[in-house]
């Protein structure tokens, strides 16, 4: 999937605002007022982390720190922390994507953030950007380009979004 322009500080705010927005909505809520979430670990499979392109992402099941998500009503929340994974071939204009568990897809197109460390760089903020498909595409700020490296690239978050 390649953008026609690259994500700004705006769109960054606009994902904020999002999730505050879903954070007010009126979920099934707990005895403490919390939301009500029953999570799961994701079984590792190596298919469900993969690249566009001509770049590779390699991910191992020792790479999976986490992996776990939850359902409520038509609510999904997912936990990820990968750490040393591998990203090689060609990373001009590629991105990582994540199958969502369970097979399940998303409503509609939808802006979440997750936080990267490229190529064991500092740590910055990623857009998620999720069609209604599948796949969390992941997009480093300003557009740049995945570093390449052997087992030194972090990606995680947590998020909610809305699936079918």
């Amino acid at each position: 999937m390649k953008f026609a322009r690259p994500f700004t500080e705006s769109d960054f705010a606009k994902s904020r605002r999002m999730m505050a927005s879903r954070n007010r909505r009126g979920n099934a809520q707990a005895a403490g007022g919390g939301d009500v979430f029953v999570f799961q670990s994701k079984a590792f499979v190596a298919s469900d982390f993969f690249a566009t392109l001509s770049m590779t992402w390699t991910v191992g099941a020792g790479d999976v720190v986490t992996y776990r998500y939850a359902k409520n009503g038509k609510l999904l929340k997912i936990i990820l922390r990968l750490t040393g994974t591998t990203v090689g071939g060609t990373v001009s204009g590629a991105n990582l994507q994540i199958k969502l568990p369970e097979g399940l897809t998303a409503k509609s197109d939808q802006i979440v953030l997750l936080t990267a460390a490229p190529g064991g760089g500092v740590s910055e903020q990623v857009l998620g950007f999720i069609t209604a498909g599948s796949n969390i595409f992941t997009i480093l700020r300003n557009s740049s380009n995945w570093v390449l490296g052997s087992d030194n690239t972090d990606v995680g978050g947590t998020f909610e979004i809305d699936f079918n």
